[in-house]
């Protein structure tokens, strides 16, 4: 298994991995891992858990069960969502050198430094005081 497969399986088997490491869908290199990772998010935002029953309704039930198949523990969850993250920033790097490459003869270098702005603030979390929470931590 890959990272992407066992962080998602982590999440799916311990919803704390989401609210304690605060993934990104970015990170997920993999189309299909980074629509399973939305639907766990919409999911949670639906104050719902994100299991393999609930995420496997909304997204191809076999895949989704198949994500927890070795993963019994969410201890080692820090390492692979690093890994992850990593593979996500080098996957945007190397989109934003395509987009530098593509419009540099084309368009102003505004343009293309506005795009460069924009990846390195995804990349960097944003840079704000943004984070997603668990709904028990919000409640009185």
């Amino acid at each position: 298994m890959n990272a992407e497969n066992v962080l998602l399986g982590q999440i799916l088997i311990d919803n704390d991995v989401y609210y304690k490491l605060q993934p990104k869908a970015w990170w997920f290199t993999d189309n299909k891992n980074r629509r399973v990772f939305e639907t766990i998010e919409n999911v949670l935002e639906q104050s719902e858990t994100a299991n393999v029953a609930s995420v496997g309704v909304k997204y191809e039930p076999s895949y989704v069960s198949s994500l927890t198949d070795g993963v019994h523990t969410s201890k080692n969850a820090k390492y692979y969502a690093d890994t992850c993250k990593e593979l996500g920033v080098k996957e945007e790097l190397r989109r934003l050198s395509h987009v530098i490459q593509n419009d540099i003869k084309t368009s102003d270098s505004d343009a293309i430094l506005s795009v460069i702005d924009d990846t390195i603030e995804k990349i960097s979390d944003g840079g704000g005081d943004y984070s997603i929470k668990a709904i028990q931590d919000l409640m009185v």
